[in-house]
């Protein structure tokens, strides 16, 4: 009640904010957070050996468990940059990556996440299709 329109996602639904809390609560007892920036910076890790190996220079940046290669030669540090990136040869890898069961997001402006699903059998099996799609990146 009152003069001041207030909307938004868990306005006036009490157990959906305690749903989040206790979410939350599992998340700090249970470690999730040290346990996903671990697994993110292993396939950063990962990434950034593939794309040594084949001498492509692109740029793998992220933090914890958020990442992204940038197809592009020069460090991405903002929108400008990003845009520099090779995007339809970006697309092309999604393409080539979803046919062998990995999912990114189709788009160079957007970051991939790891979750406590990624075990470390999938991390595994991803670096290999990653490689594998970039080894065509080379080969084209």
């Amino acid at each position: 009640g009152g003069d001041v329109f207030n909307a938004g996602t868990f306005n006036g639904l009490p157990a959906y904010i305690a749903a989040g809390l206790a979410t939350l609560k599992i998340i700090m007892e249970e470690r999730v957070l040290p346990t996903i920036a671990r697994t993110g910076q292993t396939i950063q890790d990962g990434l950034s050996d593939i794309v040594e190996d084949l001498g492509l220079g692109f740029q793998v940046q992220g933090l914890g468990p958020m990442f992204q290669v940038f197809f592009n030669k020069s460090p991405v540090w903002d929108l400008a940059d990003a845009q520099e990136s090779m995007a339809g040869v970006f697309l092309q890898y999604c393409g080539q990556l979803r046919d062998m069961g990995v999912f990114l997001p189709p788009s160079q402006f957007e970051c991939c996440f790891v979750s406590l699903a990624h075990d470390e059998q999938t991390v595994e099996f991803s670096l290999e299709q990653f490689r594998e799609a970039m080894g065509h990146i080379t080969r084209e």
